[in-house]
Protein backbone atom coordinates (compact mmCIF):
# COMPACT_ATOMS: atom_id res chain seq x y z
CA UNK A 1 0.00 0.00 0.00
CA UNK A 2 2.85 2.20 0.95
CA UNK A 3 4.54 1.59 -2.87
CA UNK A 4 0.80 2.33 -4.53
CA UNK A 5 0.47 5.76 -2.39
CA UNK A 6 4.15 7.00 -3.22
CA UNK A 7 4.33 6.05 -7.05
CA UNK A 8 0.61 6.15 -8.12
CA UNK A 9 -1.09 8.35 -5.45
CA UNK A 10 -3.63 5.64 -4.78
CA UNK A 11 -5.06 2.87 -2.33
CA UNK A 12 -5.93 -0.61 -2.58
CA UNK A 13 -9.83 -1.32 -3.51
CA UNK A 14 -9.77 -4.04 -0.96
CA UNK A 15 -7.09 -6.21 0.82
CA UNK A 16 -6.81 -9.91 1.18
CA UNK A 17 -4.53 -11.25 4.37
CA UNK A 18 -4.28 -14.64 3.46
CA UNK A 19 -3.41 -17.39 5.98
CA UNK A 20 -1.19 -20.22 6.78
CA UNK A 21 -3.83 -23.07 5.94
CA UNK A 22 -4.20 -21.55 2.43
CA UNK A 23 -3.60 -24.04 -0.79
CA UNK A 24 -1.14 -23.45 -3.57
CA UNK A 25 1.71 -20.58 -2.67
CA UNK A 26 1.97 -19.61 1.13
CA UNK A 27 3.34 -16.18 2.94
CA UNK A 28 5.34 -18.29 5.71
CA UNK A 29 8.68 -20.12 5.90
CA UNK A 30 8.46 -23.51 6.03
CA UNK A 31 10.03 -23.75 9.30
CA UNK A 32 6.97 -21.58 10.68
CA UNK A 33 4.17 -24.02 9.15
CA UNK A 34 5.59 -26.28 11.28
CA UNK A 35 4.11 -24.90 14.40
CA UNK A 36 0.34 -24.54 13.35
CA UNK A 37 -0.75 -22.93 16.98
CA UNK A 38 2.18 -20.14 16.61
CA UNK A 39 1.42 -19.86 13.04
CA UNK A 40 -1.87 -19.06 14.37
CA UNK A 41 -1.74 -16.75 16.56
CA UNK A 42 0.87 -14.71 14.46
CA UNK A 43 -1.51 -15.25 11.77
CA UNK A 44 -4.30 -13.40 13.86
CA UNK A 45 -1.60 -10.86 14.98
CA UNK A 46 -1.18 -9.84 10.94
CA UNK A 47 -4.92 -9.17 10.49
CA UNK A 48 -5.29 -7.13 13.72
CA UNK A 49 -1.91 -5.35 12.41
CA UNK A 50 -3.11 -5.18 8.62
CA UNK A 51 -6.71 -3.69 9.72
CA UNK A 52 -4.89 -0.90 11.48
CA UNK A 53 -2.15 0.09 9.51
CA UNK A 54 -4.96 0.63 6.60
CA UNK A 55 -6.93 3.02 8.85
CA UNK A 56 -4.23 5.58 7.76
CA UNK A 57 -4.88 5.28 4.15
CA UNK A 58 -8.52 5.43 4.44
CA UNK A 59 -8.39 8.44 5.79
CA UNK A 60 -5.73 10.20 3.27
CA UNK A 61 -8.40 8.84 0.31
CA UNK A 62 -11.64 9.07 2.22
CA UNK A 63 -12.84 5.82 1.89
CA UNK A 64 -13.40 2.33 2.82
CA UNK A 65 -10.69 -0.50 2.25
CA UNK A 66 -12.75 -3.88 2.79
CA UNK A 67 -10.30 -6.47 4.55
CA UNK A 68 -11.44 -10.16 3.52
CA UNK A 69 -9.54 -13.05 5.21
CA UNK A 70 -8.09 -16.29 3.31
CA UNK A 71 -7.10 -19.10 4.05
CA UNK A 72 -8.08 -21.42 6.55
CA UNK A 73 -11.66 -20.60 6.26
CA UNK A 74 -13.35 -23.78 6.58
CA UNK A 75 -17.00 -23.63 8.89
CA UNK A 76 -18.60 -21.19 10.71
CA UNK A 77 -16.83 -20.33 13.80
CA UNK A 78 -13.75 -19.65 11.38
CA UNK A 79 -15.83 -16.97 9.66
CA UNK A 80 -17.28 -15.53 12.76
CA UNK A 81 -13.72 -15.32 14.28
CA UNK A 82 -12.40 -13.48 11.92
CA UNK A 83 -15.85 -10.92 11.41
CA UNK A 84 -15.05 -10.84 15.40
CA UNK A 85 -11.27 -9.47 14.69
CA UNK A 86 -13.05 -6.42 12.22
CA UNK A 87 -12.58 -8.64 8.98
CA UNK A 88 -15.19 -7.22 6.60
CA UNK A 89 -15.53 -10.21 4.89
CA UNK A 90 -13.88 -14.02 3.67
CA UNK A 91 -12.34 -15.56 0.88
CA UNK A 92 -12.95 -19.23 0.40
CA UNK A 93 -11.76 -21.57 -2.47
CA UNK A 94 -10.84 -24.86 -2.12
CA UNK A 95 -14.41 -26.03 -0.89
CA UNK A 96 -15.44 -24.89 -4.12
CA UNK A 97 -12.45 -26.04 -6.74
CA UNK A 98 -14.95 -29.45 -7.07
CA UNK A 99 -17.91 -27.30 -7.85
CA UNK A 100 -19.35 -27.38 -11.57
CA UNK A 101 -18.83 -23.86 -11.93
CA UNK A 102 -15.13 -24.25 -11.18
CA UNK A 103 -13.19 -24.65 -14.81
CA UNK A 104 -10.41 -26.77 -13.08
CA UNK A 105 -10.28 -30.19 -14.93
CA UNK A 106 -11.91 -33.21 -13.50
CA UNK A 107 -8.88 -35.16 -12.57
CA UNK A 108 -8.22 -32.19 -10.10
CA UNK A 109 -11.54 -31.73 -8.67
CA UNK A 110 -11.42 -35.41 -8.22
CA UNK A 111 -8.10 -35.28 -6.24
CA UNK A 112 -9.62 -32.55 -4.09
CA UNK A 113 -12.69 -34.91 -3.50
CA UNK A 114 -10.93 -37.82 -2.82
CA UNK A 115 -7.98 -36.32 -0.52
CA UNK A 116 -8.05 -36.56 3.20
CA UNK A 117 -6.02 -34.81 5.99
CA UNK A 118 -3.14 -36.80 6.05
CA UNK A 119 -2.98 -36.53 1.58
CA UNK A 120 -2.04 -32.91 2.12
CA UNK A 121 1.43 -31.75 2.41
CA UNK A 122 4.00 -28.76 2.39
CA UNK A 123 6.38 -28.94 -0.71
CA UNK A 124 8.46 -26.37 -2.23
CA UNK A 125 7.35 -24.72 -5.38
CA UNK A 126 9.60 -23.49 -8.57
CA UNK A 127 10.31 -19.99 -6.58
CA UNK A 128 11.28 -21.70 -2.67
CA UNK A 129 8.10 -20.63 -1.35
CA UNK A 130 6.34 -23.64 0.38
CA UNK A 131 3.15 -24.73 -1.44
CA UNK A 132 0.49 -26.51 0.25
CA UNK A 133 -0.47 -29.63 -2.47
CA UNK A 134 -2.36 -32.92 -2.44
CA UNK A 135 -0.06 -35.91 -2.27
CA UNK A 136 0.05 -37.77 -5.30
CA UNK A 137 2.95 -39.77 -7.31
CA UNK A 138 4.36 -36.22 -8.77
CA UNK A 139 4.59 -34.75 -5.87
CA UNK A 140 6.23 -37.55 -4.04
CA UNK A 141 8.74 -37.62 -6.48
CA UNK A 142 9.76 -33.82 -6.55
CA UNK A 143 9.76 -34.11 -2.71
CA UNK A 144 12.55 -36.81 -2.66
CA UNK A 145 14.57 -35.23 -5.68
CA UNK A 146 14.14 -32.84 -8.84
CA UNK A 147 13.33 -33.15 -12.45
CA UNK A 148 15.69 -31.66 -14.99
CA UNK A 149 15.22 -28.32 -16.60
CA UNK A 150 16.77 -27.22 -19.71
CA UNK A 151 14.94 -24.38 -20.66
CA UNK A 152 13.19 -21.47 -18.84
CA UNK A 153 10.08 -19.96 -19.53
CA UNK A 154 10.99 -16.74 -17.15
CA UNK A 155 7.07 -17.11 -15.86
CA UNK A 156 7.76 -16.99 -12.57
CA UNK A 157 10.15 -13.51 -11.18
CA UNK A 158 12.04 -15.17 -8.83
CA UNK A 159 12.64 -18.63 -10.50
CA UNK A 160 15.95 -19.81 -12.33
CA UNK A 161 16.55 -23.07 -13.96
CA UNK A 162 18.69 -25.15 -11.84
CA UNK A 163 17.33 -23.99 -8.80
CA UNK A 164 13.63 -25.11 -8.50
CA UNK A 165 12.75 -28.85 -8.15
CA UNK A 166 10.73 -28.63 -11.69
CA UNK A 167 8.82 -26.20 -14.08
CA UNK A 168 5.47 -25.15 -13.65
CA UNK A 169 5.04 -24.64 -17.35
CA UNK A 170 5.66 -28.22 -17.59
CA UNK A 171 3.53 -29.88 -15.52
CA UNK A 172 0.22 -31.57 -17.12
CA UNK A 173 -2.19 -33.58 -15.15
Amino acid sequence: MKQWDKKYQRTADFIVVEGPEAGGHLGFAGKELADSRQVKLDFTENVRATLQMKQQYEEKYGRKIPVFVAGGIFIKEDVQEVLALGADGVQVATHFVATQECDAHEACKQAYVNAKEEDLVIMESPVGMPARAIRNPFVEQMMEGAEKITFCYKCIKGCHPGKPKYCIQLRKI
